[in-house]
């Protein structure tokens, strides 16, 4: 399965991302949230994994975002 991992620790980020490929799923890793929605946009991933305490993005949800949902 493919899945996007969204974290700006590149540990946590890395660590994650090799365990969920030894367990034999595609991944595509984003430091940021623009990132994220970038890969979001080029590929269809059935799973996103996020750190939601990134702050990048004062305001922005990365979820909302993701999904191109603006609503509040």
């Amino acid at each position: 399965m493919k899945i996007l991992v969204i974290d700006p620790d590149p540990n946590c980020r890395a660590g994650l991302a090799d365990a969920l490929s030894q367990a034999g799923h595609q991944i595509r890793e984003a430091a940021t949230t623009a990132e994220g929605i970038e890969a979001w946009g080029n590929e269809v991933f059935p799973i996103v994994v996020l750190d939601h305490q990134q702050t990048e993005n004062v305001g922005q949800d990365p979820l909302r975002a993701i999904r191109g949902d603006d609503a509040n």
